[in-house]
């Protein structure tokens, strides 16, 4: 029998979602918890964004991703065109 991705909880969830829509004409948007900042309410360890570049570095479709620019993101997404912006 076949294990049921849904069992790995939410990141099985957006891999399914992946890989449904998944074509090099769709583009996926990413609006993760900023890495070090509290409130958010649910724990984000690091190797959900390692997840996150895993993901993307094998899909078809295009990213944008919503981050806070920090010196452990820019390595973990490094490879990948970073486009900071800054909002007045």
């Amino acid at each position: 029998m076949t294990p049921d991705p849904r069992d790995r909880g939410e990141q099985a969830a957006v891999d399914l979602t992946v890989w449904w829509y998944d074509q090099p004409c769709t583009v996926f948007y990413l609006a993760s918890p900023y890495w070090e900042t509290e409130g958010y309410g649910v724990d984000f360890l690091f190797s959900a964004y390692e997840a996150m570049v895993e993901l993307m570095r094998v899909a078809a479709g295009r990213f944008v991703v919503s981050i806070n620019d920090q010196p452990q993101i820019r390595d973990v997404f490094a490879g990948f065109d970073l486009a900071p912006l800054q909002l007045h």
